[in-house]
């Protein structure tokens, strides 16, 4: 009879755990299941790692999001996609407000920051030690990217410094491509102000050197990438939005405690040399923070020089959202770069 109850008793108990395990594997199934599909589309950039392919994607996971990230060539790119309705989430700069603006595009707006850096000034080998004040840069010649915010910028600095813009000889260089850097080479020009990896690479192949003098002086703080949703997507989906948010954050988080795993990812996805990433990320970083003032400053600038058809620093927000950051975060607006 004792037999009878034990072997009663067993049963009952394996039917149990038969029961929970199939419950459990049941909700598993259902939460993979429920994975919702949404497209990030984003440049290859080192200042972008934070959102590539297979970290970002794999760590969205649990917030219940399957992301595709799709590759773009040109920030306008992302923002014609975003716009379009082709993706729901990407990542561009803080300039593409006022070509939003100029464009009369309403349904996209930056929902955290992404980069601050990444581009600047190099010199020619030998010239930092007689370039030590933004004056210095008087009968020099410099490559600028034509309609860039880095020309901008540098531009914007040489006035507020008093220099002679007019003894800096511009010379343009569309896509600072490799004739650009051969140019330095060359001496035809004596410095371009251009973005990673043709920053790294030139001082490592001791064709440059960084210049002292830094965008980051101005009054923009050199800011850079942002990420952004398209606002139809977004109040139809406000969780996966602040999901999302999260997934950002997190990553962000990662790279920037784990440097090495930074250049293994960056490598892997631009090609570029892991000495060359090493040397990119100490002129760079990430965040995730929306820093409001010095967009204003910058749209400011980018109307100054004639980039944009007016000056929309004071429309800034309504290109700017900061609802999902604070439920991803738990902060207030302030902490987190609002005014």
């Amino acid at each position: 009879m004792h037999q009878n109850r034990s072997t009663v008793s067993g049963i009952r108990t394996f039917a149990l755990l038969v029961g929970v395990t199939c419950l459990l594997l049941g909700q598993a199934h259902a939460y993979a299941a429920e994975l919702i599909k949404v497209k990030l589309a984003e440049l290859y950039q080192i200042h972008g790692t934070q959102m590539f392919d297979p970290l970002f994607p794999e760590r969205a996971k649990k917030y219940g999001l399957d992301v595709e990230v799709v590759p773009m060539r040109r920030y306008g790119d992302v923002q014609l996609a975003l716009a379009t309705g082709q993706v729901q989430f990407g990542a561009f700069g803080y300039f593409n407000i006022g070509a939003m603006a100029d464009n009369g595009i309403h349904n996209v707006k930056i929902i955290a920051g992404n980069s601050t850096g990444g581009q600047g000034l190099i010199l020619r080998k030998g010239l930092n030690s007689k370039v030590k004040k933004w004056k210095d840069l008087e009968g020099l010649k410099i490559g600028l990217a034509p309609g860039g915010a880095s020309s901008a910028l540098f531009l914007s600095l040489l006035k507020s410094n008093d220099v002679d813009i007019a003894k800096v000889t511009q010379v343009s260089f569309p896509g600072m491509g490799p004739e650009a850097v051969r140019a330095l080479q060359t001496g035809d020009v004596d410095g371009l102000v251009t973005w990673e990896p043709t920053n790294a690479r030139a001082a490592l192949e001791g064709i440059a050197e960084y210049s002292t003098l830094k965008l980051e002086e101005s009054p923009s703080g050199n800011v850079n990438g942002a990420l952004a949703v398209n606002t139809d997507f977004a109040a139809q989906h406000p969780e996966v939005v602040v999901n999302m948010v999260k997934t950002l954050v997190e990553t962000t988080d990662y790279l920037n405690k784990n440097h090495e795993e930074w250049v293994k990812l960056a490598a892997a996805k631009t090609g570029v040399e892991p000495r060359v990433i090493n040397t990119a990320l100490d002129h760079l970083s990430i965040y995730y923070e929306i820093p409001v003032a010095k967009t204003r400053t910058l749209l400011s600038i980018l109307a100054e020089y004639g980039l944009t058809k007016k000056n929309y620093s004071d429309e800034a927000m309504q290109y700017i959202d900061f609802t999902y950051l604070e439920k991803a975060t738990g902060k207030s607006r302030k902490p987190l770069g609002g005014e």
